[in-house]
């Protein structure tokens, strides 16, 4: 006789995803400020650096989550890989990708 082996349970993550089951790291590395993203401020929107794997649920949670403020829309953006000269010699830096979150009428953020 075959005896059934009993599933362990699998430990419940603090940053689990409603709806997309996502339980890994942190989606948001750090806030992205430019001038760009600082004229932004007025118009009540805020641009992080995101992971690789970030979609526009992921981010929209953790910012909820994190600030406790209510998110209105998220955009994201690529950063394509940029090529400069150091020392006389080409070198290449990674592409990255920007999440720009527009905040709820009240909402504010304390970011700069």
């Amino acid at each position: 006789m075959a005896t059934k082996e009993t599933k362990k349970a699998k430990p419940a993550a603090a940053a689990l995803s409603k709806k997309t089951g996502y339980h890994g790291k942190h989606v948001i590395i750090r806030p992205y400020i430019s001038e760009k993203s600082q004229r932004l401020f007025s118009d009540n929107q805020y641009s992080f650096l995101v992971t690789p794997d970030a979609n526009k649920v992921l981010v929209r949670e953790e910012v909820e989550r994190t600030h406790g403020v209510h998110v209105k829309a998220v955009t994201i953006t690529k950063i394509k890989m940029k090529t400069k000269r150091y020392r006389g010699k080409p070198t290449s830096f990674k592409p990255k990708k920007k999440a720009t979150v527009k905040l709820a009428p009240g909402d504010k953020l304390d970011i700069a």
